[in-house]
This record gives structure tokens, sequence and C-alpha cells, in this order.
């Protein structure tokens, strides 16, 4: 009787084996690319329904990386100022102008709007702080990867207000601000100043911190004293209101962004006026966190009918090195809903939705749901609280 050649089945099999690697060698890759791309599906694609679960779904290990290993992410965000003289009648030919120029939040200024609340344009959401008359203002544009990460809003006049989110498991706070102009009086201005230290004061140390603002100040040329925050390449004269951003830099370790990569005339100069041009507007971040900005700089091609140009700044963003890079997501803690709570949530809600009626006239019932939808989760953030991460009991 024959015994069975066990050595040469293992054979033929580990052949097969061998050879299926060879016809699929990227079979995890593919994997890893469909599921990437299926996580950059749109919230607002759902028609409205609020979704639990997180808005990135895990690509799988890099070839070459075990389970075990500790691994980070890498992204790129672009953070924008903009003075833009007003908001009324701009905001569609706003928002065209982010979108072509691939900007992700832009603090804006000067938008004269009334009130304080939150409405979406097209593809961004806009939180913005006014006054009870259409003088000043301040808002801040958020694009969709980012609009359903805000965790706090801060809204401290209508010259300086502030957005916290979460980016890529780290938490940044964006301040926009608009300084009193030379014309106005000392007070006016002391007292920005000083609201303005509270507010960086308050930010914690752990929170990447940026501040885009219309700072009404020349910072000049050259540092001069001021290496800690200029980086040598200003733009025109320096004034007592510049003095002032470089002294307010330097007292809380920031530098001004946009004096550290040398630039024509044209990408410096964020003011045109009567064939004058100037450098007024600026985006600071910590000193620490300088080396994360990869380029700063105007676009003089966008002007969107106003007499500023639009600032922009590219940052790196990475996220926390662990055991397994997980998306972070934010849960809205709904068990708070009861008493005063309540109350406060519902009154909140039929105001704003009363409000934005008289900016957004939807046609159909998925324009009207989803803007309720937004109104509702970002008045729930707010009154209720959100937690971070998962929960067993959830």
């Amino acid at each position: 009787m024959n015994k069975p050649n066990f050595c040469g089945s293992k054979i033929r099999s580990r052949h097969r084996h061998h050879q299926n690697r060879r016809n699929f060698p990227n079979l995890r890759l593919v994997l890893g690319h469909l599921f990437s791309a299926q996580s950059n599906i749109d919230p607002s694609h759902s028609y409205g329904h609020l979704r639990s679960c997180s808005p990135v779904l895990g690509a799988g290990r890099p070839r070459g990386v075990r389970g075990g290993c500790r691994v980070a992410t890498v992204g790129r965000i672009r953070v924008g100022s903009w003075n833009i003289g007003t908001l009324t009648g701009k905001r569609i030919e706003l928002v065209d102008t982010f979108l072509k120029s691939k900007v992700d939040i832009v603090c804006v200024q000067e938008t004269r709007w009334k009130g304080e609340e939150a409405i979406e344009i097209q593809d961004y959401k806009l939180w913005y702080s006014g006054s009870r008359i259409a003088r000043n203002g301040v808002g801040i544009f958020l694009g969709k990867l980012h609009k359903d990460n805000v965790v706090d809003v801060g809204r401290f006049s209508d010259r300086i207000m502030s957005v916290s989110l979460i980016i890529k498991e780290e938490t940044f706070t964006v301040i926009s601000a608009y300084a009193p102009h030379a014309g106005l009086g000392d007070a006016e201005k002391k007292s920005f100043w000083e609201l303005l230290d509270e507010v960086v004061r308050g930010c914690p140390a752990d929170h990447r911190l940026i501040i885009g603002g219309d700072l009404n100040g020349h910072i000049g040329v050259e540092a001069e004293g001021y290496e800690g925050a200029h980086g040598g390449f200003g733009f025109g004269p320096r004034n007592e209101e510049g003095r002032s951003i470089l002294e307010f830099a330097i007292a809380h370790e920031l530098v001004v962004a946009n004096s550290f990569f040398k630039k024509r005339d044209a990408q410096l100069a964020t003011f045109h006026s009567g064939g004058r041009s100037t450098q007024i507007d600026f985006l600071l971040l910590r000193k620490g966190e300088l080396r994360t900005c990869k380029d700063c700089k105007v676009l003089p091609a966008l002007t969107c009918s106003s007499q500023h140009r639009l600032l922009v700044m590219d940052l790196v963003t990475r996220g926390r090195v662990g055991r397994r890079a997980r998306a972070v997501q934010l849960r809205i803690l709904w068990k708070n809903l009861y008493g005063a709570n309540a109350e406060t949530f519902r009154a909140i809600v039929v105001n704003r939705l009363s409000v934005e009626e008289d900016y957004v006239a939807p046609t159909d019932a998925d324009q009207i749901w989803n803007r309720m939808a937004s109104t509702i989760r970002d008045v729930a953030k707010e009154t209720l609280g959100v937690a971070i991460g998962t929960s067993r009991a959830h």
C-alpha cells in the first residue's frame, strides 16, 4: 500500500500560496484605499440623519508595521484671515472664493451683522459675533471637514471671538480679532488689547493657538528688537500700533507668521487704497509651533469687493502618537437634556431657527431638515456639552 506523499502536497500548497501573493500583492493597499474613500463621505449626504459613527474609518496598518508599533497621522490645513468690509450680499461670493483658494478655516472681520448666531453657507459654516447695531463684527468660517468638530465657541465682543475644534486628535483654538483703527481713542484700543490678553491667557497650553485678524498696525520691515516675534520680512515702516502688536506677541510667546517668509510685496501687503499699500492683517501662532507653518502669504488675485486681501497660512497637523491611530469621536451628552437645560435648549433652538429664516430660504424638505438638524446639533453641543471618545454605556 502506497503512503500518501504529504511532503509533496505541502510543497504544492506553498507554491499556490506564493503564486496568489504574486497575483495580489497590493490587496491590503487596495482595501485601505477603498475604506479611506468611503470615510470621506459628507454627513450631509445622509439627508439630515445625525450619524453616531466615526467620520473616519481605519485604512489598516501601513506595510511593514506590526500591531503594537506606535503610529501618527499627518495632514495639512490652510488657515486664512480677511477683513471683508461687510458680509451682507457677499456670502456666496466669499464661499466660492474660499473653495477656490482651498481654505479650511477663515477668520473674518468687519462683518457688520447684528447678534450672535451660526449659519450654514454651502460647504462652510459661519459662527459670528456682532453688536446690537450693524458695525464692526467678527466671524469664523469652517469647511465641511471641520465644521462638525467644534467643541466650544466664545463670543467676547463685536471685535473678538474664538472657536475650539478637534483636528486629527489635536485641539485648535482659533481667534478672530478686529483691532480699533488709528483714528479711535486710546481708551477703546486699551480695552481691546486687555480683552484679547485675557482671552489668550485663558487658552489651555496644550491647545494649538491661532490668531487671525485685522490688527490695524504696521510692524515694519525689520525685526529691530522684536526678534522673538518678528521674522524680519515685514512690509513698510513701523508705527505705534505695530509696536503694540509685537509687544503683545512677545508677552504671550507668539510669532507673526507672515513676517517669517520672504515674499514679494504683492504677497506681503494686505490692504490697498488710493494707490497706497500697507500690511495691517496678521496671522499669529505660538513660537513653539512655528515649525509646523510651511507657508504664509497674501493671495493678491482674490479681492471680493474688499480693499483687503486674503492672507493664508499652511499648517502641518500631526495626530497624537499612540498604540493605534484612532479618529476622535465627539459625543453630545444628551443625558443632560432635562430640567433647566431642556428649557434652555428649546428656547435657543426656536430662536436660532427663527433668526436663520431671514438668511436662508430653503426650497425643499431636505434643505429644511439639514438646517434644522445642524441647528439642533450645535445648540446641543453648547448647552449640553460634549465628550471625546467612546463610551460602553453610550
